[in-house]
């Protein structure tokens, strides 16, 4: 699992991290939640990549060491989450992470084969690797 943190200076909107994957070959489709909303712990059979477009999510990884159980993203995160891991989340709350962000919106685009990523000459989330 990769996470890649937002360091620019100014927050990110949509369209600017929707083209960034798109140039990385990525198919985004947005996605949003209400403040404490939970999925259970879950996973997929593919590869995800996640972009926290506004507000914040708390991920929960349980098969990982307590000091890397639990990611938060806030707006212009990245989360590259590989196939089969298995995982939770909640949707932060007004103030909780980000203060006055509200309403909540994410961005996801999920790769269906791990092989594609390492064709990129960039990572998924726009950073150089």
């Amino acid at each position: 699992m990769q996470i890649i943190r937002w360091q620019e200076a100014t927050l990110p909107e949509e369209q600017t991290l929707r083209r960034r994957m798109q140039q990385n070959g990525l198919s985004p489709y947005s996605w949003s939640n209400g403040p404490g909303e939970l999925y259970a712990v879950h996973s997929h059979n593919y590869e995800k990549v996640l972009y926290c477009v506004r507000g914040s999510i708390r991920f929960v990884l349980p098969d990982q060491p307590e000091s890397g159980r639990a990611i938060d993203l806030a707006p212009g995160d990245c989360m590259i989450l590989p196939a089969r891991t298995r995982h939770s989340a909640e949707v932060g709350l007004p103030g909780r992470y980000m203060p006055g962000s509200h309403p909540f919106c994410f961005i996801i685009a999920c790769i269906q084969e791990h092989k594609v990523i390492k064709q990129y000459n960039h990572a998924p989330c726009g950073y150089s690797v």
